[in-house]
């Protein structure tokens, strides 16, 4: 090879490889910055029902591409490790802005924006939990931030579960013959099930000869040796709430929540709906309990998104049976947190599969919520559909009224006062079942009808609609003969009452109301349960608060 022809393969040679070299530091730029690009959104830390993250999502991956193409593709290497350096300056800023992004996201709608409010949806969907949202820290922060300076900056303690955090006072965790383990399947359903063992059943049969005694002392011992049995820790909250010691109350309510998810077992996905635990299982009800008064306690706090998603996580526990009655109690969550939108969504997505339109509960707050949604937007359409809606309920449930104007110490009007239909006799006469879920209902909703603008509302359109009783009364008539039907209390809605302070029952417990008729445990004492007739479909359908008036019901048999 001549000299002229060699330089000029080496020339072409070097060409080559600096090209090479040019474009594989173009790739190793580009993966870098996909990566950043990706991660930016590892912190919200979504997760679908089985558990994907959305980042993994392939439509992500293709803007992710596509932005990628539009943007670096052309970048040299200096700019990207100096664009790298930026990226991780901004990503430390993330951990302290992220409460208030995630409650912002919190906010918005189930639906996506710019998506119909009548998309198709599914009970799964309707009870999805905002995980970030049940330990009510965000939100009691953002409170308090809200009434002194608007000054949110604040320390992070380390997320230790997802329900609740673990506090530095609270006693080191020991496994003291405490577990979860999986029951059954059913389909596509998984049963779980908590398991007391040796030790842990030594405590509780101690427990059981303190309660009965009603030995606070001695329970209060047992604590100090076993701090996180949980009926233990349920009883002493209680006695701490009657001494109005409401922190101590709800420290040792999270204590046991945290307790019992350090035992779950690696099954077990706390936001799978398909992943239940049976209320009928004795060994489960402390768990059910515990979150119910932590909703309580948020209900007290005002925090009241982080109490409508607790509720949406206990019922979606077990969404067949609903033992604690939560489609009596989730109406005024969503109202007393704002969340109108999610209301709408929940009635009309279970209004015929769960028949809430046969609850007092769901059809007058299904009209408030269209009049507070009208005092939001000043839209003359909701305002229309709230006193068409309220003309409805007191159709079919027309003594609620004088009951809420009583507990609002209101006098009722005279034409309200003498009717029929609606006044204090006519009440009296209303099956037992039907009173007590009108009672129930005002017990939780009274606060909303205090406002000035719902009772000036709330006079005009109910005088409105009694002025054409006379073109109802058919439909009168016939809503009179299906209230008729509410006969007894199913045990869930007892329990209901029970938790709630609308119902007393000495022979009860705060560690187990109204147990269930059968129970399952491998406790001698609770083990046998007690055998039941076959009840009719509407008795079955009623125990999940619906109601059929095509069935009958032979006396009070709850």
């Amino acid at each position: 090879m001549s000299t002229k022809n060699l330089k000029r393969y080496l020339e072409q040679r070097d060409a080559r490889l600096k090209t090479e070299s040019v474009e594989e530091s173009s790739e190793s730029c580009s993966d870098d910055d996909e990566l950043k690009l990706q991660n930016k959104f590892l912190f919200l830390d979504i997760e679908e029902e089985n558990g994907e993250s959305f980042v993994g999502d392939k439509d992500n991956e293709k803007i992710v591409h596509d932005e990628q193409s539009k943007t670096f593709g052309s970048e040299r290497k200096s700019k990207c490790k100096s664009k790298n350096r930026k990226n991780k300056k901004k990503a430390k800023k993330v951990p302290a802005e992220a409460d208030d992004e995630m409650l912002s996201s919190s906010e918005k709608p189930l639906n996506a924006a710019g998506s119909s409010s009548k998309e198709l949806l599914f009970e799964k969907d309707i009870f999805k939990v905002d995980m970030k949202m049940l330990s009510g820290e965000i939100e009691f922060l953002k409170i308090l931030g809200q009434r002194t300076s608007g000054n949110q900056s604040h320390r992070r303690r380390k997320l230790c579960g997802r329900i609740v955090r673990e506090k530095n006072t609270w006693p080191p965790l020991n496994n003291f013959g405490f577990s979860m383990e999986k029951a059954s399947e059913q389909g596509n359903i998984w049963w779980f099930k908590f398991e007391h063992h040796s030790t842990y059943k030594v405590m509780q049969e101690l427990f059981w000869s303190y309660a009965s005694s009603e030995d606070h002392e001695a329970i209060h011992e047992i604590l100090l040796e076993q701090p996180y049995h949980l009926d233990s820790l349920l009883v002493m909250a209680e006695v701490m709430r009657q001494q109005e010691d409401y922190q101590v109350s709800r420290d040792l309510i999270e204590r046991g929540i945290f307790y019992c998810e350090s035992n779950f077992c690696s099954h077990f996905e706390l936001n799978n709906f398909n992943h239940r635990l049976s209320y009928d299982h004795f060994e489960n009800r402390a768990f059910y309990l515990l979150l119910h008064q932590h909703m309580q306690n948020m209900l007290g706090r005002s925090c009241f998104e982080t109490a409508l998603n607790l509720a949406k996580l206990i019922y979606r526990l077990d969404s067949e049976d609903d033992p604690l009655g939560i489609l009596l109690t989730i109406d005024v969550l969503a109202l007393r947190a704002g969340k109108y939108e999610y209301f709408f969504q929940l009635y009309n997505t279970l209004k015929e599969p769960k028949s809430l339109d046969r609850l007092p509960n769901f059809v007058y707050s299904f009209a408030l919520a269209h009049f507070l949604t009208y005092l939001k937007t000043n839209d003359a359409e909701e305002l229309k559909e709230a006193n068409d809606s309220l003309a409805t309920a007191i159709y079919h449930f027309p003594t609620v009224i004088v009951q809420l104007l009583n507990k609002l110490n209101i006098q009722p009007n005279e034409d309200i006062e003498k009717n029929v239909y609606m006044n204090v006799l006519a009440h009296e006469r209303e099956s037992e079942g039907s009173k007590h879920l009108t009672k129930v209902y005002l017990s939780l909703s009274e606060s909303l009808w205090k406002e000035s603008e719902t009772l000036l509302w709330l006079e005009k359109a109910t005088l409105e609609a009694v002025s054409h009783f006379s073109e109802h009364l058919e439909e009168l008539e016939e809503w009179k003969k299906i209230r008729k039907l509410y006969v007894g209390l199913p045990r869930n809605v007892e329990r209901h009452g029970f938790l709630w302070n609308v119902i007393r029952n000495a022979e009860w417990t705060v560690f187990d109301p109204a147990p269930p008729l059968q129970s399952t445990s491998r406790y001698l004492s609770v083990e046998s349960p007690r055998t039941r007739e076959t009840h009719s479909a509407l008795l079955r359908l009623f125990t999940s608060l619906v109601v059929n008036e095509r069935q009958h019901i032979k006396g009070n048999e709850y």
